[in-house]
């Protein structure tokens, strides 16, 4: 994914308009997946790039050349490769707590181009060994706050099996998260915030709890 991203920032970066941190503003969708006894066995994640990051995407990889809105087949695929050619020190943008599985690289993913002229990639990526998490929370956020994320859906209800719950927790706007925001919008656009992680402060939360643990 670092050759795409790294060709996004460099677009957005010459945009006459350039503001400072965040430049890019993606909505994310996070749906715990389980399995039929109800063990959580992975996340399905959903990006939806804002429209000015979805047209320095398309420029930068050279998409949609005839600028009609619609990806081919052959386009959907080049963006999709491109999209989930991850480094191997990348975590994808997200970070567990409460457990220690890990979870794998992106599988399945799929990028298209939706009709609101927003880029959407969805993935799965599943965790190393089946869990029933008492408590567990998915943070996913760009610790430099280049990018912003917005957790905006979850999963729940009949998705969810029966003693288990799933819901978005809004990050909290602490009176350190407002001083954090005037910061990065005062710092130039091409310079990166001194704190490397300051992007947790402006982390949404899926919050996955389960009673207590299956047997076998």
């Amino acid at each position: 994914m670092r050759g795409a991203a790294a060709a996004l920032a460099l677009s957005l970066a010459c945009a006459p308009a350039a503001q400072a941190h965040p430049h890019v503003f993606i909505d994310s969708g996070l749906h715990p997946v389980f399995d039929e006894a109800g063990y959580l066995t992975g996340l399905d994640f959903h990006w939806w790039y804002d429209p000015n990051a979805t047209v320095a995407l398309l420029d930068a990889m050279a998409l949609d050349l005839d600028q009609n809105w619609e990806l081919t087949r052959e386009e959907e695929e080049r963006l999709t490769a491109e999209l989930m050619n991850w480094q191997p020190d990348f975590n994808g943008f997200t970070v567990v707590e409460g457990v220690d599985n890990a979870l794998s690289r992106p599988v399945r993913g799929q990028a298209t181009l939706e009709a609101d002229q927003m880029i959407h990639i969805r993935f799965t990526r599943t965790f190393d060994q089946k869990i029933r998490p008492e408590f567990l929370d998915v943070l996913v956020y760009d610790g430099e706050f280049y990018i912003a994320f917005a957790l905006i859906e979850a999963l729940n209800g009949d998705k969810v099996p029966k003693g288990c719950t799933a819901e978005i927790v809004p990050y909290d706007q602490t009176e350190e998260a407002d001083l954090a925001a005037a910061t990065l919008w005062d710092l130039d656009p091409y310079a990166t915030p001194e704190d490397p992680n300051i992007g947790v402060l402006f982390a949404d939360r899926l919050r996955v709890m389960c009673g207590p643990k299956l047997a076998g």
